[in-house]
């Protein structure tokens, strides 16, 4: 899986992690936590501050998962995770909400 695709669905699934864990989720977000969970094989909350890299190392190099993931996500639909992964093809590719450049940009 490349870079990009990988850490789009480890920032949106630790996203939706976060939100579930602090109460912000939906229940179709808490739905979406709890069966991303089941895939990764997860009985119990993950510590925060291994989330994001149980979630990448989960995902690395397991297609089939991450589009398992990718679809849970997708259900979800509602807030910030869902929004980040509506489609996903990137190759070379570079996006944000903001970007801000300082001195000279070569895109060539």
């Amino acid at each position: 899986m490349d870079t990009i695709t990988l850490a789009t669905l480890t920032s949106a699934a630790t996203l939706l992690a976060t939100d579930a864990a602090r109460g912000l989720a939906s229940e179709a977000g808490k739905s979406a936590w709890e069966g991303i969970k089941r895939l990764l094989g997860w009985e119990r909350e993950p510590e925060a501050e291994n989330l994001a890299r149980g979630i990448a190392e989960a995902l690395d190099g397991d297609a089939t998962l991450a589009h398992e993931v990718l679809s849970h996500l997708k259900l979800q639909g509602i807030g910030p995770s869902g929004a980040l992964v509506g489609r996903i093809t990137a190759k070379n590719v570079i996006a944000g909400n903001h970007v801000e450049i300082h001195g000279g940009l070569n895109l060539s």
